[in-house]
């Protein structure tokens, strides 16, 4: 049987996508640097990817996610922020961050961690940096203004969303890229 390629995220509501592609449109004209630009319809919160699963162990994930769901209410969180990874004097991925409200994010990706450890993922090594992917950069001379074009953004605040699920998805790499499908959904407490 084929393996399944998974990860755990949280969808963004239409409003939050519309400001993103708004964002990457500023970001295309201040930055001359070959990035290959997220879609934003396919944008989503990655609170765990589980890579390569074997069909089996499926169904020992969603109970590690109905348990990190357990007991939390829906929540806000804001996308604000814009940056890159490993830092912006070598960046390799520009982001906006995410800023939690409150506990419930950390206790969820924590409670997750926990319990995808016990059947056999490894825990994640870094420190979870909560993030929407605007872009990944293939190549940036020092002119092509993309430090410039980052900074300016810094403090760009695209909103709140509110979190009422967290689910697993698939995702299936094509050559348009990929396609994500939703296995299980959680529904976050009201």
């Amino acid at each position: 049987m084929p393996d399944h390629r998974l990860f755990i995220a949280i969808e963004l509501p239409d409003d939050i996508i519309k400001k993103l592609k708004v964002l990457q449109e500023q970001l295309r004209k201040d930055c001359k640097a070959k990035v290959s630009w997220s879609k934003p319809e396919n944008t989503h919160l990655t609170l765990k990817f589980l890579g390569n699963v074997q069909e089996d162990v499926i169904d020992k994930i969603n109970p590690c996610i109905e348990n990190a769901c357990n007991g939390i209410s829906q929540f806000m969180l804001s996308a604000e922020g814009v940056g890159s990874f490993p830092n912006l004097n070598n960046p390799k991925v520009i982001w906006i961050g995410i800023k939690p409200h409150n506990d419930l994010l950390n206790n969820i990706c924590e409670r997750l961690e926990q319990g995808l450890n016990n059947i056999g993922f490894e825990k994640e090594k870094r420190k979870f940096h909560p993030h929407l992917t605007l872009g990944r950069i293939r190549y940036a001379d020092k002119d092509a203004g993309l430090k410039t074009g980052i900074d300016k953004l810094k403090d760009f605040a695209i909103g709140e969303f509110m979190v009422k699920s967290i689910i697993l998805f698939e995702s299936e790499l094509n050559p348009n890229g990929a396609v994500y499908t939703k296995l299980k959904e959680i529904k976050l407490g009201c």
